[in-house]
């Protein structure tokens, strides 16, 4: 069985994004949540081609940096 931090970054790219909207989230001081499907796929061990992201303030304004 493996840990969900290892589902949510077993694909080196989406690891990649994880990591840049992780770190993007602290610098801002926003909290920042993994959410819908993204999750579910991985805890089903689905490929998944899409990640959603949460973000509590003003979305555009994270996506955009």
């Amino acid at each position: 069985m493996s840990s969900i931090s290892e589902l949510l970054t077993g694909n080196s790219l989406h690891k990649e994004i994880l990591i840049t909207a992780g770190n993007l989230a602290y610098r801002e001081k926003l909290p920042a949540y993994v959410v819908g499907g993204y999750v579910r796929d991985m805890l089903l061990s689905r490929v998944s081609s899409d990640i959603d992201i949460m973000v509590e303030g003003d979305g555009i304004a994270f996506a955009k940096k």
